[in-house]
């Protein structure tokens, strides 16, 4: 067991052993996704393409999407508009738990699909969580949220601009741990919403942002990579003054859908391994099998299931 799972890397393993053993793992795409985008309070355009693209690439052949109207009835236009760019033609306009529900179960009108994906308020997230299991689900998101890593190097306006821009999400979060008193009593009187956590050192910032675990991490110091050195826990680390969270919602590549309320503890962002399963193949011959019935055994006694080491020892006796 120990030798299969040190082998895997992420892609597909194989082993072939003595005597005709084969030890395999297969990866294949899921059939079908939902994707909820939210467009109650914002439309979130870039949501379509920051999950469509990974399950596309994963090789997912029905993808369906679906978004809660506008008060005409009416999904965002430009929701569909990317969505016909990216060549996803089952859109559903309905919203909230319902839209939850529907994918999860199907109706007469939607068919029920094997995994939801995507962000939505605390309705749409309670939902995801009461359908896990009846369908697989990305994760159980929060309010986005930030916390920024500084020192007196920092520029405050940078600091304060993106800290502002978190504050445009409902709900959004910002947090800024640094080191310098000076720098956050510059940030709190533009950010007066925002939380402030001082730390001797940056060693003792990274293990604040361990702590918090959040859902974008920005170390905006002059020495980026020695802070991130010390970091194990963030959906997503932004280093330098010119890599801002904003970058990460819109452009840079990888998704915008993250662990959030910390759990970037367990969890990590959406990727294309989220839209494929594995399945493992073992095939033995019989001399391979053969050497397995006294260990088999053994076990399975220890277990108190003699039938498993019957099933085992069957196939090496005389047939009369």
């Amino acid at each position: 067991v120990t030798n299969f799972y040190k082998r895997q890397n992420g892609k597909c393993c194989k082993i072939r052993g003595n005597d005709g053993i084969l030890l395999q793992e297969i990866h294949m795409p899921l059939d079908s996704v939902g994707i909820y985008i939210p467009a109650g309070t914002a439309p979130l355009v870039s949501t379509v393409y920051m999950t469509v693209i990974l399950a596309k690439v994963a090789g997912v052949k029905r993808i369906v999407i679906a978004s809660p109207p506008d008060f005409k009835g009416f999904v965002n236009p430009y929701i569909l508009a990317v969505a016909n760019l990216l060549n996803v033609n089952e859109i559903y306009k309905i919203g909230g738990a319902q839209a939850i529900a529907a994918l999860a179960y199907g109706t007469k009108t939607v068919a029920k699909v094997d995994k939801i994906v995507g962000p939505g308020n605390m309705y749409v997230t309670e939902a995801k969580r009461q359908v896990f299991g009846n369908v697989d689900i990305d994760m159980l998101a929060g309010p986005s949220e930030l916390v920024v890593v500084a020192n007196r190097m920092s520029d405050p306006s940078y600091v304060v601009a993106d800290m502002e821009a978190q504050a445009e999400h409902a709900g959004g979060l910002s947090i800024l741990v640094s080191t310098s008193r000076e720098l956050m009593k510059k940030v709190k009187l533009k950010v007066p919403n925002g939380f402030m956590i001082y730390a001797k050192t940056l060693d003792e910032a990274a293990a604040i942002v361990n702590d918090i675990a959040p859902e974008h991490l920005q170390i905006m110091t002059n020495r980026p990579k020695e802070v991130l050195k010390k970091i194990r826990h963030a959906g997503a680390i932004f280093l330098g003054p010119y890599s801002p969270t904003a970058l990460g919602d819109y452009a840079a590549g990888p998704s915008h859908v993250l662990p959030t309320m910390g759990s970037a503890r367990f969890f990590s962002g959406l990727s294309v391994s989220d839209f494929r399963k594995k399945s493992h193949i073992i095939s033995y011959s019989k001399k391979a099998l053969e050497k397995m019935v006294g260990p088999i055994d053994k076990v399975a006694m220890l277990e108190g299931m003699p039938k498993h080491a019957e099933s085992i020892k069957i196939r090496f006796q005389t047939q009369s």
